[in-house]
């Protein structure tokens, strides 16, 4: 039995259908369809029935499921066992992180972590939220705002890497006409440029003292990537809540100015996630170290290559 044969027919059961996993992980259904052939043969079971081109795991593919996941994780264990005994970070770390903060977070965490590490490759995602979770992404680490779902809970150890709030900015041209604002809902509507999260629009969750209030920002644009939004607000088209670290350098030399600066988010964490058989991976424990470490630099972080 090869693991190459159990890993296919794990990618088949998550993704649903030949063709999904196919596209999923850039593999040919032949061949895919080859390591299942394969481990049928082996096994002399029937582990999919396959109906007018669609594919049903049978009782007994079901039964080998669970049994399927302790050996790849078994797997994992025997390899990261082997690479304490290296005396230098070789292999492959996968790193993930969702999608509205992934280009912000992403780049700025993991870069100190490489320099010192030419043998080991950093694969880096960015992507919604589901598919950091989904039963075949395979990261090794990966970074989320918030606190951490019951799902994820269940299956991955979780490290606190420090806290951020998200503040509202526009331009000083654009605070300049609306320098009589008190109260968040006087920002009209039009000008609240909103975060697209996944489907959803996401509101504006503010908090003053003991005071929380909860803004629809249906307006004129919405945008599911901070650098698109930063944009927008760059051309005076408005007010948008971004986190503190992404828009200090802006606040800083004058081309953003804070509105109600005493309406913030919450006070959010941030959080390294990893699955919890593969802690004693010395590539992971060195990355979850230096992430750490380096988490207050992302407001030092210069996020672009060149002063205007």
């Amino acid at each position: 039995m090869e693991i190459k044969d159990i890993e296919a027919f794990l990618r088949v059961v998550d993704a649903g259908t030949l063709s999904a996993a196919s596209r999923k992980h850039s593999v040919p259904k032949a061949t895919l369809s080859h390591h299942v052939q394969r481990l049928e043969s082996e096994m002399s079971i029937t582990l999919f029935e396959r109906k007018g081109g669609r594919l049903l795991i049978t009782n007994a593919g079901q039964a080998f499921v669970r049994h399927a996941r302790d050996i790849v994780m078994a797997c994992q264990r025997a390899e990261d066992a082997v690479l304490h005994e290296k005396s230098e970070f070789v292999g492959t770390l996968r790193v993930g992180a969702v999608s509205e903060l992934g280009t912000n977070l992403l780049g700025p965490l993991v870069l100190p972590f490489a320099p010192d590490k030419p043998n080991l490759r950093l694969e880096l995602f960015v992507v919604p939220h589901a598919e950091l979770f989904a039963p075949d992404a395979n990261f090794d680490c990966i970074l989320v705002a918030g606190e951490p779902s019951t799902e994820a809970t269940g299956k991955f150890a979780q490290k606190m890497l420090g806290r951020f709030r998200s503040v509202l900015v526009s331009t000083r041209t654009y605070a300049a006409t609306v320098d009589a604002l008190q109260h968040p809902d006087e920002i009209p509507v039009n000008h609240r440029i909103a975060h697209r999260s996944g489907a959803k629009i996401a509101p504006w969750i503010l908090e003053n003292g003991r005071t929380r209030i909860v803004l629809e920002t249906g307006g004129k644009f919405a945008a599911n990537d901070f650098w698109l939004i930063k944009l927008l607000l760059l051309k005076n088209q408005g007010v948008a809540l971004l986190p503190d670290f992404f828009v200090r350098r802006e606040l800083s030399s004058g081309a953003f100015t804070t509105i109600l600066p005493k309406w913030t988010s919450t006070s959010q964490a941030l959080y390294a996630l990893y699955p919890t058989h593969r802690f004693s991976n010395p590539n992971i424990r060195a990355l979850l170290d230096s992430v750490a470490s380096n988490f207050r630099r992302i407001y030092k972080y210069p996020y672009t290559i060149v002063d205007d």
